[in-house]
């Protein structure tokens, strides 16, 4: 089987026939911009909430890795709001909510907590899971919640 880069494909094939043949040129090495440094698939999305002019406030963003679980906002209920989206300008607070992702957030009443906060953790490139727990739970490393939900985001 050919490799995609000894095809003769017109331009590409040019391109790195031109890069191979200068002098000190090496191979080509080509390059997933999708993927982090730990050959990981990037989160395509930012989540966030309604902030009061009805716009996308972003809370957790792109430097957060996958299963870390990440502080969100107080849980006041049982259930709440997230709002998702895949563009950067979800970044600068002029984002209308009409325009991102909403999916509804629901714990049963017992892991409700006055005094917690709803936790959430990117699990794969579409999916997140998320919890209610105290920050001094998660801080201290060994917390096991009693219930962890998952939700996929489209």
């Amino acid at each position: 089987m050919t490799s995609i880069d000894r095809k003769r494909t017109g331009k590409t094939g040019v391109a790195f026939g031109l890069v191979r043949s200068r002098d000190g040129g090496r191979d080509v090495n080509i390059v997933n911009s999708t993927l982090t440094e730990l050959a990981e698939i990037q989160f395509p999305f930012l989540l966030g909430t309604e902030d009061r002019d009805y716009c996308f406030e972003c809370i957790i963003g792109e430097d957060i890795g996958y299963n870390e679980w990440t502080q969100f906002i107080p849980c006041i209920g049982n259930e709440i709001e997230l709002f998702y989206t895949r563009e950067a300008r979800g970044h600068s607070r002029n984002l209308p909510t009409s325009q991102v992702g909403c999916v509804l957030l629901y714990v049963e009443d017992e892991d409700v907590n006055d005094d917690g906060y709803f936790f959430i953790s990117k699990k794969t490139p579409d999916t997140i899971d998320y919890i209610v727990a105290v920050p001094e739970e998660i801080q201290s490393g060994n917390y096991q919640p009693k219930n962890i939900y998952s939700i996929q985001l489209k």
